[in-house]
């Protein structure tokens, strides 16, 4: 019955190897189920184009560099206890070094950057007899990878190797697609990154022209084309703006100079450029101030923006790549347990300022949640003797018992010292 609803639902999409998608050139009903309508810039939008502007080269450093700072941990979580899982074989790999060329950080630097620009990044994963990962190997982009669909299974091709990899040997961290494929950020930002990229044409035109009239010479009577043209070089070559000194004009006949100037912003290219920036960062979907739009923030509200920025624009993104590792990294048999996870560390990006976080470590040292050292070993300072007995305050009480104890407290029981004596 199960296979008979996939086989409904995924018929349309269960070719045997006749009719492929490829990473680097998606079906076009998949580019075009996510691609942002708009009108045609006239201007090639490209892997290499797109980084022209500078919004967009510097979303895609800004969430590639900050994967790349987070470590990660693979935990036994249970009801009781949580360990850390050093001694396992995935350990080393996503957490360390993932190969001979690559340290953990620009693995997953290459990876947050594969998405964007490509919306998929390949990593085929090596393996002993035992059927243990011992290396993960990224595909490069120059390579060809061509995507099956089969027996509702994923099949890999990549150029330059002769077999095809099963799904169980290929880390494929993809972006927001079909579920096969991801779509680069590119489709996306196809229509508005085409219009910022012709306004940046557009101004360096206007600049390398001289960006504005320096001002025009008034003559009361009518001249002749040739005066015009004489007497035009001959103020260049008196006046003009490549000679140093300082010479004054010697006008005559009521003659007049009128200085002009046309701004950026008269034509509207400022604007243009700034408002496509801003749809940058709603495509990248971070915070606009993170890629120095500060036009719009405040002191206020940065902070909170940048506690949005690790839950709307990092998390999904985390929660993918977490996923794909639990999934291919983790055997049947560790998944059907569900003890095991494979975790970022954002603590480092959800750090408050020094005040904020001695507050909340002496909330939880009261609250007895933490003890002194745990706080201690957040902040990388060595623990002291007796800092890990955890402490809890006493001036609180139940409600139901508040009436009896203040009673108590009123009319403390008398000894035999208070009696009097014969």
């Amino acid at each position: 019955m199960k296979r008979n609803i996939l086989s409904g639902l995924l018929s349309s999409v269960d070719q045997v190897l006749s009719s492929i998608s490829t990473a680097n050139q998606p079906e076009d009903w998949l580019q075009g189920s996510f691609r942002l309508p708009g009108a045609d810039s006239g201007v090639s939008v490209t892997e290499k184009s797109i980084q022209q502007i500078t919004a967009f080269s510097s979303g895609v450093r800004l969430l590639s560099e900050s994967i790349g700072s987070l470590s990660l941990r693979i935990i036994r979580e249970t009801d009781t206890d949580i360990t850390t899982l050093k001694n396992h074989p995935a350990f080393y790999l996503i957490c360390k070094k993932p190969n001979s060329f690559q340290t953990r950080q620009v693995f997953w630097e290459t990876c947050m950057r594969y998405c964007i620009l490509r919306g998929n990044y390949f990593v085929v994963i090596i393996r002993d007899q035992d059927g243990k990962p011992t290396e993960l190997i990224p595909v490069h982009e120059s390579k060809l990878v061509e995507v099956y669909f089969y027996d509702n299974k994923l099949y890999y091709k990549v150029q330059g190797l002769d077999e095809i990899i099963i799904s169980e040997n290929m880390l494929h961290f993809k972006g927001l697609g079909d579920g096969r494929l991801g779509i680069s950020c590119l489709s996306y930002a196809m229509s508005s990154a085409g219009v910022s990229l012709a306004s940046q044409k557009n101004q360096a035109n206007f600049y390398k022209g001289g960006s504005h009239l320096d001002g025009v010479l008034e003559h009361p009577k009518k001249i002749s084309k040739e005066a015009a043209s004489s007497l035009r070089d001959s103020w260049h070559q008196l006046y003009g703006s490549g000679n140093s000194d300082n010479r004054v004009a010697i006008l005559e006949e009521g003659m007049a100079y009128k200085p002009i100037s046309v701004t950026p912003e008269a034509a509207k290219y400022l604007e243009t450029l700034k408002e496509g920036n801003y749809d940058i960062a709603r495509i990248l979907r971070v915070p606009p101030h993170m890629i120095m739009l500060l036009d719009r923030s405040t002191f206020n509200n940065i902070e909170h923006q940048g506690l949005e920025y690790v839950k709307y624009s990092l998390l999904p993104w985390i929660s993918r790549f977490e996923a794909e590792c639990w999934d291919k990294l983790l055997t049947e048999e560790e998944k059907a347990k569900d003890e095991i996870k494979i975790r970022f560390n954002l603590e480092v990006l959800l750090r408050g300022d020094y005040k904020t976080r001695m507050e909340g470590y002496r909330t939880a040292i009261h609250a007895g949640i933490m003890s002194q050292n745990d706080a201690r070993k957040l902040e990388a300072m060595p623990p002291f003797e007796g800092g890990d007995r955890k402490w809890l305050q006493m001036n609180m009480m139940p409600l139901d018992m508040a009436d009896e104890i203040l009673m108590k407290n009123q009319n403390p029981p008398s000894n035999g010292d208070d009696q009097e004596t014969n």
